[in-house]
């Protein structure tokens, strides 16, 4: 008894091979043993002959069971052994009935009740004992079973409940029967299925309202046509049996009381059928009321009881009309998240209820009752297949459909972030010099949204701190935002600018990129001095010190970077010693020996760069002492900070603020000791005595001495000795401490910007052009440390070292201006901060105009020359002449020039300019040479700017190709965009040299179309074609790109594959001639009598074909999808005519769309005698020009099958010409038919232009007239010489006035407007027209 855990399922059984299966067979009936969730049924095995006698062993069966539906479906458990004693003597038990079933409320079982009681019997002697071999409980009917233990079995066979409420739902119970005294017997087992159901039971209810429902005749019985499975419910669902429901008739009635019509069947699960054929197509229309109920398995079973009623119609005889609705006139929506409720609202009216559906449901839905239409995907108006729609919908009614269209305009909404598709702001250097307005870099954003809409209009914007030091504009490339420089730049004031760019387009809402970051780094000039940050530097070394010993090491701090920071230093004080440098720190070393001296020596170390040795300023310079003593014991303070400044509120008494720290060679740590301590509360007040600090004498910890030391300038000298000498050994250090006042307030310039203009003499000395402390204003001024101020010169530009900004203020001029040639402005960006704990600070611009006297001096003069506006053509080969310039003397002096940095240029005696290496456009476009005249009054200088022309060296190259997978659908419209491709070209941004221009090549050019009309620099491919599969599935394009220079310079060829996408089409056809079939009879039912596969161009699933026959129902047919099957649907005996059957092919999704080659002809002869003569099908249609065919020669070859035993004998009948086209046919013996062959061959070299037909026909000598086959032939013979027919214009228009026509006209007679040379003759002037591709297809023109 197998089981299986699906819903009524059907269950078989089989024997599997084995050395036993032969005896034995089994079988089920296949339905359920149990009505159950987990169903059972009972295989019986049977013999199936005599089964010998042993006595040794048994007959070991096995059973299998399986669903027929999934054969190959089974596990371990799906055979059972069975060992079959034949002629032994055994002793068994048998459990007689094997299987119970019962079911009681939950409320009606008690501990201990019995619920069964299994029987047994047995043979043998001994008692029959019970026990559970396996207990489980399945709670409803959608989980699984679980272990149970709600009963057991007493000796006696009863099963008891063991708890006063067992477990709802079905117990399932296999309970093991034995012998007890005789364990050699044979045991057997009971299965007991306890179904134990709730008390309370909820009775299953219809839906209130049961919708009536419109039958149309003709139908036939068994169609369905209401489902009431989704039309009731039940509260106890899933629970077993009170949570599952049946269906049944109660009664049908017409509604004009003359009885039951007997015409519907209710199955259990809830179908209407009809029961019988409903053919009155002619009858009136009539109502039957059919009374149903529903009911559930409970204890008692409950109940619900429904009426419905079915009109009975003739069919409707007319389409559907469509009135007025809301999806006239168009509609439109938004793209982006598709809308929920319906766009519009389709009406027609009709006999019936019309159905509604669309032509095409890719994007859009309808609703097959109401007509409401509803986008059903989220549309991209970027994407150019999503703009426009035209939707085809149907209204349907008894299969009569009426058509209307409805279109559907997208709207483009700002649903596109704009993002950077270039960024050329990386490793980005801008040297420290660089002038205002310098080019820094450029990105460029691009948005998808509609091209030249708001919607992807870009507008660019800097942020963070230093936004307002660069400016960004849109004035170079189109689409590019160029950085440009807005600030004096000082690499050691800052060395690097992050700057945050954001592209926003100007949409609503206005959408924006994430912001881009970009790093600028500041390039070194040398104009950084080395200087010394420490203080003077003392040396103790013990005499003698030997030559080349290392005294110290000093190292200058040069904020320049390398090479620029590279210091020299030179030595002076004593030729004792001698001072060298590795480029960053200056090594003292000793060039002599030195003895004891209580002086010590003296020396001064100046650092300076190597391509400036004589520019220094006072910290250029150290002060190094170096004292030779006699004594081993001496104390050195260890360089470090002693000029420190703090809040009075954040000193605490006895917490340090100066740590002063010594070694000593004396074996002891120092002892330290303040002297001369004083106090200077305000600036400039005098110092006085002063004890509000004090000194840690074992650690050198510097503390005051209470948690409010005075505010003031704090000084006092620190000293440090060892207790053993402490006169030579000690050292000294100078201490100063500022307290400033917890409150501060910032110092304030009267005015942003000062200007002072300056007539340029020859100023010798430096000279104060402004003092900027008396335009300072501080609410401190006057306090210690936050009323005092300290000036600096932060950034200078042009920065010619003229002027300086001392710490207090002075805008010197510090260098005599005899260089300046012509006027000029210098701004200086000045910082004042005053000294509070942390300092405050202000800024302000300093602007000096220059401007030139006349002087009475005659320095050389430039005059006109060749040098304006000089422009070179880069890739010269050097030396390259540039120009020449020209200057005068008025005393008639010699005159000298001079490139002052000359680089790539030189300059000789007579003023001409040459070039020295060969220039490159797109390394530098531009090149400021500064030319210098000089005479014994003096020097001139001319600026001459040298621009090179950027010539057409650099070809475009393709960046971005985002053509690769492409698939354009095939009903894809005009302008349909493709895909894009990016070419750029190195050549100077918005020249000719670098502006590209997209050109299509190759066969397919003309069918497509590239355009610049999308993100800047794309170039945009668009559908210039209309594009049929079928004809052609693929096309290659070539791009290239080229740029607009001399010579026009261009891409290599860039290849684009586009593939074409299918659409259902083209319908299935068949392309061979009619089928003849020949049986002999008798055939049986279910013979396939031939198959015959049509041809469909489409591609899957587009080419999936379906079968359907006429002409005998002693037939039917079958399709696999590809190839139509014939079978034999009764038995075929013997007649003397064929079976003339008609085999239509048609694709599922257009069953009723079908054209005359759709069908195929098939002949099917059932004969009686079993000879006959089969000709195989072939091409029997030719054309041959008349210079091809030879006598003798074969046309055609004619073949043919034989089941005589002998091959058949061919003949021509009834072979007749027509010499052109529409003249009658005459007899003709232009061919003739090799008899045992069937080939066909001329008898003449110059067989008879014209069309020549002739029927072969094969038999077997033995039975001509039975035995055989004919077909026809047709070989036309044309003219060696054929011209091409032409059309008299290459483009037809024809206009129509819409009216509804409503039978076919014709438009346009083009056999009229073609002329073909070869007119009236046979073959070469015979014209077929075609219809290649048509665009709309909307199946209106033919």
């Amino acid at each position: 008894m197998p089981t299986d855990a699906d819903l009524y399922p059907i269950i078989l059984c089989n024997v599997t091979e084995s050395p036993s299966s032969e005896y034995f067979s089994a079988s089920s009936d296949g339905k359920p043993f149990l009505r159950c969730t987990c169903a059972r049924t009972t295989c019986t095995l049977s013999t199936t002959m005599t089964v010998p006698v042993d006595l040794n062993s048994p007959y070991i069966v096995s059973v299998q069971a399986y669903n027929p539906d999934n054969t190959g479906l089974k596990d371990t458990n799906s055979e059972a052994d069975i060992a079959i004693y034949v002629g032994a003597v055994v002793c068994f038990i048998v459990a007689d009935p094997p299987a119970y079933m019962v079911r009681y409320k939950q409320g009606d079982v008690d501990i201990g009740d019995p619920v069964v009681n299994i029987l047994a019997s047995s043979p043998c002697q001994g008692d029959i004992g019970f026990n559970i071999l396996n207990q489980t409980l399945i709670e409803d009917t959608v989980t699984k079973p679980v272990p149970s233990s709600d009963f057991e079995v007493d000796p006696s066979g009863a099963v008891l409940s063991t708890t006063s409420n067992p477990g709802v739902g079905l117990h399932t119970l296999s309970v093991n029967v034995y012998n007890v005294t005789n364990p050699t017997s044979y045991p057997d087992k009971a299965l007991v299925e306890i179904t134990i159901l709730p008390d309370d039971n909820n009775a299953p209810i219809f839906d209130p309202v049961l919708q009536p429902d419109i039958i149309y005749v003709p139908q036939l019985e068994g169609y369905e046509v209401y489902d009431l499975s989704n039309r009731a419910t039940d509260p106890d669902d899933p629970l077993i049996d009170i949570g599952e429901i049946v269906f049944a008739e109660i009664s049908e009635e017409k509604d004009d009381g003359s009885g039951d019509p007997g015409i519907f069947t209710v199955t259990d699960t809830g179908a209407i059928t009809l029961s019988t054929d409903l053919l009155g197509v002619n009858e009136p229309t009539y109502t039957v009321i059919l009374t149903v109920k529903v009911s559930d398995h409970g204890i008692p079973p409950l109940e619900d009881v429904a009426l419905i009623t079915f009109t009975i119609k003739p069919p409707v005889t007319s389409p559907p009309v469509f009135i007025p609705s809301t999806c006239d006139g168009g509609i439109e929506v938004d793209e982006g998240p598709h809308p929920v409720d319906p766009l519009c609202t389709v009406q027609a009216v009709s006999e019936e209820q019309p159905s509604y559906s669309l032509q095409d449901t890719t994007y859009f839905d309808i609703d097959s009752t109401t007509g409401d239409i509803t986008l059903t995907v989220d549309l991209d108006y970027e994407n150019p297949a999503q703009r426009q729609f035209l939707l085809v919908v149907i209204a349907e009614a008894s299969g009569l459909p009426a058509f209307q269209t409805v279109s559907v305009s997208v709207l483009d909404i700002n649903d596109n972030v704009p993002f950077f598709d270039v960024n050329e702001c990386v490793d980005i250097i801008l040297p420290e010099d660089a002038v205002l307005e310098t080019p820094v870099c450029r990105v460029l954003a691009v948005d998808m949204d509609e091209t030249g809409s708001d919607n992807s209009m870009i507008t660019y914007e800097l942020s963070g701190d230093n936004k307002d030091k660069f400016v960004i504009r849109k004035d170079g490339a189109p689409g590019y935002g160029n950085i440009y420089l807005n600030w004096s730049l000082d690499r050691e004031f800052q060395d690097s600018y992050t700057l945050t760019v954001i592209a926003k387009d100007n949409g609503n809402p206005i959408l924006s990129t994430p912001p881009l970051d970009i790093e600028i780094d500041v390039g070194d000039i040398n104009d950084v001095l080395p200087v010394f940050t420490i203080p003077p530097v003392r040396v103790i070394y013990y005499a003698p010190v030997d030559p080349g010993v290392q005294v110290t090491a000093v190292t200058p701090e040069d904020d320049d970077i390398y090479p620029n920071d590279i210091i020299m230093c030179r030595l002076s004080g004593s030729d004792k010693f001698l001072v060298s440098s590795n480029g960053i720190t200056c090594t003292l070393v000793t060039a002599q020996r030195l003895e004891f001296q209580p002086e010590p020596h003296t020396l001064n170390i100046t650092a300076y760069n190597p391509d400036k040795p004589d520019l220094i300023i006072d910290d250029s310079s150290i002060e190094v002492r170096v004292f030779v003593t006699d004594t081993a014991c001496f104390v050195d303070i260890i360089p470090g900070e002693f000029i420190v400044r703090h809040k009075q509120g954040d000193v605490s008494a006895g917490v340090p603020v100066i740590d002063v720290d010594a070694t000593s060679t004396c074996g002891d740590d120092p002892v330290f000791e303040i002297n001369n301590q004083e106090l200077s509360p305000n600036p400039g007040d005098p110092f006085m005595p002063s004890a509000d600090f004090t000194i840690d004498s074992a650690t050198g910890e510097i503390s005051s001495i209470s948690d409010t030391p005075t505010i003031g300038a704090h000084t006092m000298s620190v000293i440090a000795y060892h207790t053993s000498d402490p006169e030579n050994s000690k050292d000294e250090v100078q201490v100063e401490i500022t307290i400033v006042s917890d409150t501060n307030n910032p110092p304030e310039f009267d005015q942003p910007v000062y200007n002072v203009t300056l007539i340029a003499p020859q100023y010798t000395t430096p000279i104060e052009l402004l003092d900027l402390a008396k335009r300072v204003t501080d609410v401190d001024d006057g306090n210690i440390g936050n009323g005092e101020l300290i000036f600096t010169q932060v950034a200078t530009d042009p920065d010619d070292g003229l002027f300086e900004v001392t710490i207090i203020g002075e805008v010197l001029l510090v260098r005599p201006l005899i260089e300046v040639t012509e006027a000029y402005t210098v701004k200086i960006n000045v910082n004042v901060a005053d000294k509070g704990v942390p300092p405050l600070s202000d800024d302000a611009l300093v602007q000096i105009h220059i401007e030139l006297p006349d002087t009475g001096i005659y320095p050389p003069i430039f005059g006109p020359d060749d040098c304006q506006d000089i422009n070179v053509d880069e890739e010269l080969s050097a030396p390259a002449y540039i120009c020449q310039v020209q200057a005068t003397s008025d005393l008639g002096t010699e005159i000298t020039y001079e490139l002052i940095d000359a680089g790539f240029f030189a300059i000789d005696t007579t003023g001409q300019i040459t070039s020295t290496v060969v220039l490159d456009y797109e390394e530098q476009p531009q090149y400021v040479l500064l030319v210098s005249a000089s005479n014994i009054d003096g020097t001139t200088y001319k600026p001459v700017t040298v621009n090179v022309n950027d010539i057409n060296d650099n070809s475009p190259q393709f960046e971005s190709n985002e053509c690769g997978n492409v698939i354009l659908p095939e009903n894809a419209v005009l302008e349909t965009y493709v895909c894009r491709v990016l070419a750029v070209d190195m050549d100077y941004p918005g020249t000719d040299n670098s502006r590209i221009t997209y050109e299509l090549s190759g066969d397919n050019k003309d069918k497509f179309e590239i355009r610049k009309d999308g993100a800047p620099g794309y170039g945009y491919i668009y559908l210039n074609w209309s594009l049929d599969r079928e004809f052609q599935d693929s096309y290659t394009l070539t791009v290239l790109a080229k740029d607009n220079g001399n010579p026009i310079l261009s891409t290599p060829p860039l290849d684009i594959e586009i593939d074409v996408g299918d659409i259902n089409d083209v319908l299935p056809v068949f392309t061979i001639p009619p089928v003849r079939v020949i049986y002999y009879a008798p055939v049986d039912p279910g013979v396939q009598v031939t198959a015959v596969t049509p041809e469909d161009d489409d591609i899957y699933p587009n080419d999936i074909i379906m079968c359907r026959l006429s002409g005998s129902d002693k037939f039917l047919v079958s399709s696999d999808g590809v190839t139509c099957s014939l079978i034999a649907a009764q038995r075929l005996e013997f007649q003397a005519e064929p079976h003339i059957l008609n085999i239509t092919a048609y694709n599922p999704d257009k069953p009723d769309l079908i054209i005359d080659d759709s069908s195929i002809e098939v002949r099917v002869f059932v004969t009686d005698t079993a000879c006959f003569v089969d000709i195989i099908p072939g091409d029997f249609i030719v054309r041959h020009k008349q210079g091809d065919v030879s006598a003798g020669v074969p046309v055609i070859d004619v073949d043919a099958t034989s089941t005589c035993g002998d091959d058949p004998v061919f003949e021509i009948n009834n072979q007749e010409l027509s010499p052109n086209p529409g003249d009658p046919f005459m007899p003709s013996t232009d061919f003739t038919i090799d008899s045992a062959t069937g080939e066909i061959s001329s008898i003449s070299d110059t067989p008879t232009i014209g069309a020549h037909t002739m029927s072969v026909i094969a038999y077997h000598t033995s039975d001509p007239e039975n035995s055989k086959d004919e077909v026809q032939v047709e070989i036309t013979i044309v003219s060696d010489t054929n011209n091409p027919p032409e059309f008299d214009q290459p483009v037809y228009d024809v206009t129509l006035i819409a009216p509804q026509y409503t039978t076919p006209i014709e438009l346009l007679d083009l056999a009229k407007r073609v002329t073909d040379v070869d007119d009236g003759n046979i073959g070469n002037g015979e014209l077929i027209f075609t219809q290649v591709a048509t665009d709309p297809d909307d199946g209106l023109c033919k």
